[in-house]
């Protein structure tokens, strides 16, 4: 199953989330396919304010436990944390035949 990671960080958290960056990307570099898209969220200044990943998952638990393995969850980066399923089904990421 597919999962949306939705994080927003702490306000003013550019600078923590800066030092925490090398072990978070060095945490999902590790999950290899189970990634399928991820990026930083920006502000209006087009500044990293949070996270966006769809990533795949055994169930939502394990989607969970990933998010919540993030480097940036377990510093305190992220000030909101949201997983959901999602049926990708339409577009270029899509699986195809579905």
């Amino acid at each position: 199953m597919q999962f949306v990671i939705y994080a927003k960080d702490k306000p003013n958290g550019l600078d923590h989330r800066m030092q925490v960056r090398p072990t978070h990307l060095d945490y999902w570099a590790e999950k290899g396919d189970g990634v399928i898209l991820a990026g930083p969220l920006l502000d209006a200044d087009e500044k990293p304010c949070g996270s966006t990943l769809i990533v795949e998952a055994d169930s939502m638990d394990a989607a969970r436990a990933l998010a919540e393995g993030d480097p940036y969850f377990k510093e305190g980066v992220f000030g909101s944390l949201e997983v959901t399923a999602v049926n990708m089904f339409l577009g270029k990421l899509a699986p195809q035949g579905d």
